[in-house]
């Protein structure tokens, strides 16, 4: 017991330093061009009360990694101190093409003879991309905006030349599937003229007239020269709804506050605000009791759970039903649930059975202990 309490204590002081060390920028990128040397600046941060010894390293591709040098290996860190660092990196004539990953780390030093444990560390990628002989394009980013049922939907497709010849016409056809896989639009985007290592972002507006509210998915076949790539992007067409997912609640001891709960999810992409919960308790069809909760707001298309009490007094020990409604811009949703009103007497009786079984099971045990 002694020893687990131990281990407890030095996993609570562990804790304060799990996050304690910060590194940015999050990516770097390097367009490589044969023979060039670069230098890039990144900052450590200690965010932690104390001051910390750490240990900066390179490492990931292993072609690429024996290229780079850091300004510094070993840093001590004052408490809250953000430092900055450089490195360098010396390529040769040629790297073999594509995107080559790096990894630039922070880690907290280990001093000679100090115990084994858990160290924390940090890191930074840097892509090395490397032209690649011919015509390659690669899509950086294709994202479609949520939105609502009748607005327009932004579509934007972001591409990068990563061969070393120009691509003299792009043609993108991207259909638009609704959840059940039926397509609900198409739409062509064209661009000519792209140059080695530039990179194009290729816009338009979708139409969601006729789309009904729901999940979308957007797959674009990018066809460039006599080359071809694709991505896909999920958005979401909404209605002004707030679902009501589900209406529960723990036992209620008699003639106490019982929680009801409410769970919800927004249907809109804009956020409802003033959305006003009440519930209805009833029992074999005659209402009981109604309450209303506290108003409360929602983000667009994000879920959450709201809270409202039920004051128990004079209600009978039972299982009732619960209505609970939302109501908000002049619309409202409903779901139902159970709620159970346990007495005071039952709950003393349960306790007491289950300290019963727990006294006879340790009974048990301890006898097979000492026959054994």
């Amino acid at each position: 017991m002694n020893k687990l309490l131990l281990l407890l204590v030095a996993f609570l002081l562990i804790l304060p330093v799990a996050y304690s060390l910060g590194i940015g920028p999050a990516k770097i990128q390097i367009d490589f061009e044969p023979g060039k040397d670069y230098t890039n600046s990144f900052i450590v941060v200690n965010e932690a009360d104390v001051g910390k010894t750490v240990d900066l390293y390179v490492t990931g591709d292993t072609e690429a990694v024996k290229y780079f040098n850091l300004s510094e290996t070993q840093a001590t860190l004052k408490p809250k101190e953000t430092r900055g660092f450089t490195f360098t990196a010396n390529f040769p004539e040629n790297l073999t093409p594509g995107q080559h990953k790096v990894r630039v780390g922070a880690v907290e030093h280990v001093g000679a003879g100090g115990q084994v444990s858990a160290r924390v560390g940090v890191e930074l990628f840097v892509l090395v991309e490397v032209p690649i002989p011919g015509k390659y394009i690669t899509v950086d980013s294709f994202e479609v905006s949520s939105t609502n049922a009748g607005q327009p939907a932004q579509l934007n497709l972001k591409i990068t030349n990563r061969g070393k010849e120009t691509i003299n016409q792009i043609n993108a056809a991207i259909d638009i599937f609704d959840a059940n896989r039926k397509k609900a639009a198409t739409v062509i985007l064209t661009d000519s003229n792209l140059a080695p290592q530039n990179s194009k972002v290729l816009s338009t507006e979708i139409k969601t007239s006729g789309f009904i509210a729901g999940k979308y998915i957007a797959k674009a076949d990018i066809l460039y020269d006599d080359f071809k790539t694709s991505a896909e992007a999920n958005f979401r067409v909404g209605d002004l709804l707030v679902n009501v997912l589900r209406v529960y609640g723990e036992d209620v001891n008699k003639d106490s506050i019982g929680k009801i709960l409410i769970d919800f999810e927004s249907q809109w992409s804009e956020t409802i605000r003033n959305i006003r919960p009440e519930i209805t308790i009833s029992k074999t069809g005659q209402i009981i009791s109604q309450t209303q909760g506290s108003e409360f707001s929602v983000e667009p298309f994000t879920a959450g759970t709201t809270t409202v009490f039920w004051d128990t007094r004079g209600q009978e020990a039972g299982e009732y039903d619960v209505k609970a409604t939302l109501s908000y811009e002049n619309k409202t949703s409903e779901g139902i649930g159970k709620i159970k009103i346990v007495s005071f007497e039952m709950t003393w009786m349960l306790a007491a059975l289950f300290v019963i079984i727990a006294l006879l099971s340790l009974r048990v045990f301890f006898k097979k202990r000492r026959s054994g």
